[in-house]
């Protein structure tokens, strides 16, 4: 049972010891009169209450204090002494908020903000620890756990609010399969632009046995547990951010991106479909990067309660770090089971590439201390494309030092007229002799993208390989980037205040040997599960074209379906969530660029 032992009773040895006057006592014609002050001046609070006399001198006063000390050192915390509790500490934020507003948002600074803790605990004779589990039981980010704590043995945590707030069993589970169940019906009404209101989430959970109403003899449903289990359906899209009306805040896709989404779903299809011996072995790379203090710690223990477990100064979030490049691959597709690493999927050897951007013996070169064009073709010709042993397809983003062109290039931005000239005439390129530099350069550029292959491209296909480069937004169908979560947060689950740059550097290069020797399987089921996503994107996408191509040719009841969902809204028996739009739902999908 808590208790307030730790709070001091309040002896006071100076007031005890007749000898000691520190404070000069009040002198009798200086105290108010009782009546009139203690007890009231209302003519019925003086009938109905009795009058009470406090002590009139120190020595009374602090003996009377200890003795209620005593009394209540040890006693249980119930739900009213809490909720008094609770209240005092509101009163207290609240005059601080009205303080701060009247001195106005540029002097905020001059308003001190109460002492909670020792106020309240002196004011309700507390202690510190039952004070923190007062405040930790009520103050809560999840409004549904809030309660009102309660040391009294037998007496469960007080609900906040009035009414029968006690655990009921809920008829929908608020859980992640059905708001994943639910989702997914309100998405196919929207792609098929079919009206859908909690009336329809509700007939939907019924025809699939997800919630049960009773049907009467004529067939239907009768209107009590109809209503009720409609209220349920409104709570629970409540619950989760559910709302009526249309989307805003929408990613509005470039067609230019629609275009490298399609390009890259069909090649990353179309490769997985042809027979095994065509089939080109699928390999993604990408860079990424790890400062000194990344650390991975969210999910460790602490106790709210304890006082002296507080964070030593401010916890630093940059300083030097480690550029690091690898390449993973799938299983080889011309071995049904393959046997040896070689053949199963995992990082492809020899590609590991880390550097100390703020090292110069670690640049090589790189006179922008990131990544660049010289050191990624460096990277490429020297360490990925020797340890790739088959056809390949490799997949990356379209980072610009990916798509750099080789140094032979003409370099038409810095051209002048007669160069654009002589240039467009020596490739028998028809232009208007009136034509100005900047028309001029453009009929150069446009030569130069479609006559001249990227550097990186060109040396893969001498080598056998085909690039596939991704386009913006779309990382979540990149398995590389579940392996840089992965090593990234072992390496920052390690990390404590001596952590140096070195040692970042050994553990980093640990996790990928651990990764190159044991991490086929794990390699292989990120490679599958962003394939799902890719091939689940590619159906949806060919399903939503199918149905605007449907909705286009049944135009002509446009009008009528229209009418109908208006007057089925004019008596929707007050239903308040009508076109539903799912919370945190973004344009799924990935656009990638195929050279």
């Amino acid at each position: 049972m808590d208790s307030d032992s730790s709070y001091p009773s309040g002896n006071d040895d100076s007031v005890d010891d007749p000898n000691a006057t520190n404070l000069p006592l009040p002198l009798p014609q200086q105290l108010p009169p009782v009546a009139e002050n203690l007890v009231g001046n209302s003519s019925r609070t003086a009938k109905s209450t009795p009058p009470y006399v406090l002590p009139q001198d120190r020595r009374a006063c602090s003996n009377m204090r200890n003795e209620v000390s005593k009394r209540i050192k040890g006693a249980p915390i119930d739900t009213y002494t809490s909720l008094r509790i609770i209240r005092k500490v509101l009163e207290l934020q609240d005059a601080y908020l009205q303080a701060l507003a009247k001195k106005g948002t540029n002097k905020k600074g001059d308003v001190k903000p109460p002492a909670l803790r020792k106020t309240v605990c002196e004011f309700f004779a507390i202690s510190e620890h039952t004070f923190a589990k007062v405040m930790s039981s009520y103050f809560t980010e999840n409004r549904r756990k809030r309660s009102v704590y309660s040391s009294v043995a037998g007496e469960a945590p007080k609900a906040v609010g009035k009414g029968n707030r006690s655990v009921h069993v809920t008829r929908l589970p608020r859980n992640e399969t059905m708001r994943v169940f639910v989702q997914q019906f309100v998405r196919q009404k929207r792609v098929t632009r079919e009206r859908v209101t909690a009336t329809q989430v509700l007939q939907h959970l019924i025809e699939s046995g997800k919630i049960e109403v009773p049907v009467g003899p004529d067939g239907l449903h009768p209107k009590k547990p109809y209503d009720s289990a409609l209220r349920a359906v409104r709570r629970f899209l409540s619950s989760f951010g559910y709302r009526r009306g249309q989307r805003t805040g929408n990613i509005v896709q470039k067609q230019s991106v629609i275009l490298a989404r399609d390009t890259y779903l069909v090649a990353f299809t179309s490769n997985r479909e042809l027979p095994q011996e065509d089939r080109l072995r699928e390999v993604f790379l990408d860079e990424s990067y790890i400062h000194q203090h990344y650390k991975s710690s969210d999910d460790s223990v602490c106790d709210p309660n304890d006082n002296q477990d507080i964070q030593i100064g401010k916890s630093i979030n940059t300083g030097s770090g480690y550029c690091f490049m690898a390449a993973i691959q799938g299983p080889d597709p011309r071995v049904a089971v393959p046997t040896n690493n070689n053949q199963k999927a995992g990082l492809v050897p020899g590609t590991v590439w880390a550097f100390c951007p703020q090292r110069k013996r670690d640049r090589h070169g790189d006179c922008h201390k990131v990544f660049n064009s010289t050191n990624f073709v460096n990277w490429w010709r020297t360490q990925l494309m020797p340890n790739l042993h088959q056809p390949s397809v490799i997949y990356m983003d379209d980072a610009a030092y990916h798509k750099t062109l080789p140094p032979d290039t003409p370099k038409t931005g810095t051209m002048k007229k007669i160069e654009l000239i002589d240039f467009l005439r020596d490739r028998d390129i028809h232009f208007d002799p009136r034509s100005t530099t900047p028309q001029l350069r453009q009929r150069a550029r446009q030569w130069v993208v479609q006559n001249v292959a990227i550097e990186v491209v060109q040396v893969a296909a001498e080598h056998g390989h085909k690039v596939v480069f991704t386009a913006p937004y779309h990382s979540d169908l990149q398995p590389i980037e579940l392996v840089w979560a992965l090593i990234k947060g072992n390496v920052g689950q390690q990390y404590s205040l001596g952590t140096s740059l070195d040692l970042v550097y050994e553990r980093l290069m640990a996790e990928f040997a651990k990764l190159e020797d044991s991490g086929h399987d794990l390699v292989l089921g990120m490679i599958e599960k962003c394939a799902k996503l890719t091939n689940d994107l590619y159906v949806e996408i060919q399903n939503e074209e199918e149905n605007n191509e449907d909705g286009k040719e049944n135009g002509n009841n446009s009008d009528r379906d229209g009418s109908e969902a208006l007057e089925d809204d004019s008596s929707s028996d007050g239903d308040s969530y009508g076109d539903f739009v799912g919370p945190g739902e973004h344009p799924k999908g990935i656009a990638m660029y195929e050279l």
